[in-house]
């Protein structure tokens, strides 16, 4: 019985360490759950670390605006150099 009570915690020291890097928690359950508690010679445990990266909605829209708006104002810049360039020929040909 006091095995059993090891292996838990165990498995929540675990779990707080893949939470405190920052592992989101389902991954950081299906990890712990995964894990071999009673072996420690166990196979190595299954990495929870992608290069995925989660955003809310919220973040991703405000990442798609600063995007757009970046994108307008280079337009709007190209534009008026083209502008000013235009200008200048009509200028230097008046001349």
């Amino acid at each position: 019985m006091n095995d059993l009570f090891e292996r838990d915690f165990k498995a929540f020291r675990e779990l707080k360490k893949l939470l405190i890097n920052l592992v989101p928690f389902v991954d950081a359950t299906k990890a712990v759950v995964s894990m071999d508690l009673e072996n420690k010679n166990s196979l190595k445990t299954p990495s929870v670390y992608t290069d995925k990266m989660r955003l809310s909605t919220r973040e991703l829209n405000d990442i798609v605006q600063k995007a757009v708006k970046e994108t307008i104002m280079e337009e709007r810049e190209m534009m008026f150099q083209a502008f000013e360039n235009k200008m200048n020929d009509v200028v230097e040909k008046r001349d």
